[in-house]
């Protein structure tokens, strides 16, 4: 089994933080098939207010541009927009600039929601170079694009762009080397991004990012990407150097770790409100507190990496929390911590500890860094609180060896990706390809989650404070 240093720097901090002894221890982007394997399903144009808009939808996670129309506008709608700060009621109140809409965001991280106004387009002269107007509802925004529409693409290939909750819009060429158009050409576990070479392939680590996943009934619960400008408030990266191509899988990689980073913090809210509904020791409610201002900041930081990379502002919209906060059951918790932080964040910590080693920029470098300190201290958390409840609750212990044993071999379970050439420019861009993700996590697991899972399961604490 390939070994990483990342690895052995996160041992050496999860462990001292615990108190515990460090256990000894493809082709080109034309390759492959000779037409497009994933055509446009059901194409369905889109229209706004009765007009087309040269857009459609190819199902579920993906939409084509085969004309680059005037897009019509939708606005000023008759629906105000109400929320907790109203800088705007509706649509007729953003005037500062063309094609003003008023939007709601939900805001997180202890941000109201509020009522902001967004400024949109309706031909591709009004945005800037390497960017096309991509029609929508209530008008369109501006979007990264290496092609206009599917005329620029070679015969039976359209200009297309995955949307849903992973993706950052971004219109491409398909191509023969492409292994989706959408999310739902993928498996359920995986997502279609964007490919060292500009190819489409599938991600098979759910929205990879960092950060401790938003698991409401064992499925991980993340935002949708949005254009907001409050999120993208910390200092961006260097744009040097870096190619079109290399901006948007820049700008795609850095949404989804700001749309994880966006759900940490309501799992570091849900879990606070556990913690003290099972009567946790006060470090441990201190401690989760602190989690969540830091979530809160690694999504502003992520989204503003990831508006400088696609030249438009991207932030979180509403997250869904229904089902999120269930009746208190101890073993739910339980099961819920092992994976979204004995684990989850465990692997987060070790991959931006292994992007910071790697990354060019430097301030790639320091971000990467600051997230895997952070990341460290929250699976010290988890573990701790798994020690405290099996203190206070011993007779769930053969449930929690039997979780984590069930959650790494998940992890585990999936098929080691295809190499693929690239690893190396993805290590300099703070990125991580697939096959050494995958490797990374394995490596993880064995020399982190075994071990952790061992001191500490056999070990019971002198606390004797029972949950109430």
């Amino acid at each position: 089994m390939r070994r990483f240093g990342a690895v052995d720097t996160y041992a050496r901090w999860l462990f001292a933080a615990l108190g515990v002894a460090v256990p000894a221890c493809g082709g080109d982007s034309e390759s492959g098939g000779s037409g497009n394997a994933h055509p446009c399903k059901d194409p369905q144009p889109l229209l706004v207010n009765g007009q087309p808009t040269g857009v459609e939808s190819c199902g579920p996670g993906a939409v084509r541009r085969r004309e680059a129309l005037t897009c019509p506008e939708a606005m000023p709608r008759v629906n105000p927009c109400t929320a907790t700060n109203m800088n705007c009621s509706a649509d007729a109140d953003c005037n500062a600039g063309p094609h003003g809409y008023c939007a709601f965001n939900q805001g997180g991280g202890g941000a109201p929601s509020s009522c902001n106004c967004n400024y949109g387009c309706t031909n591709d002269s009004e945005c800037a170079d390497g960017q096309r107007c991509l029609c929508g509802d209530p008008v369109g925004r501006c979007v990264p694009a290496t092609c206009s529409t599917s005329s620029d693409c070679q015969s039976g290939f359209d200009c297309v762009t995955p949307v849903g909750a992973c993706s950052a819009p971004s219109l491409n060429c398909q191509t023969k080397a492409d292994e989706c158009s959408s999310d739902d050409d993928c498996p359920t576990t995986g997502y279609c991004g964007v490919g060292t070479d500009g190819q489409r392939v599938c991600t098979m680590n759910g929205c990879a990012g960092l950060g401790r996943p938003f698991l409401v009934e064992g499925a991980a619960r993340l935002a949708e990407v949005c254009g907001r400008r409050d999120y993208a408030k910390a200092d961006a990266p260097s744009l040097a150097g870096l190619t079109r191509a290399e901006r948007l899988i820049l700008a795609e990689h850095w949404t989804r770790v700001g749309l994880m980073e966006h759900a940490s913090v309501a799992a570091f809210a849900r879990f606070t409100l556990q913690l003290l509904a099972l009567g946790a020791p006060a470090e441990l409610v201190r401690q989760s507190c602190g989690a969540q201002a830091d979530e809160t900041e690694h999504a502003v930081l992520a989204f503003a990496f990831a508006s400088a990379y696609a030249g438009s502002p991207l932030g979180p919209g509403p997250l869904d929390m229904s089902g999120a906060l269930p009746p208190l059951d101890a073993r739910q918790v339980l099961g819920d911590v092992i994976r979204e932080g004995c684990i989850g964040e465990t692997l987060a910590a070790v991959e931006a500890e292994h992007g910071a080693e790697h990354a060019a920029d430097p301030a790639v470098r320091a971000a990467l860094s600051g997230v895997a300190r952070d990341e460290t201290r929250h699976a010290a958390l988890a573990w701790r609180f798994v020690g405290w409840l099996l203190d206070v609750q011993p007779e769930l212990r053969a449930f929690a060896r039997a979780e984590l044993a069930r959650a790494a071999a998940e992890v585990r379970a999936h098929t080691l990706p295809p190499a693929r050439d690239g690893a190396e420019k993805k290590r300099a861009l703070g990125m991580i390809d697939e096959r050494e993700r995958a490797e990374l996590r394995r490596d993880a697991l064995e020399r982190v989650v075994a071990p952790a899972a061992t001191a500490l399961l056999g070990a019971p604490s002198e606390r004797t404070c029972a949950p109430a």
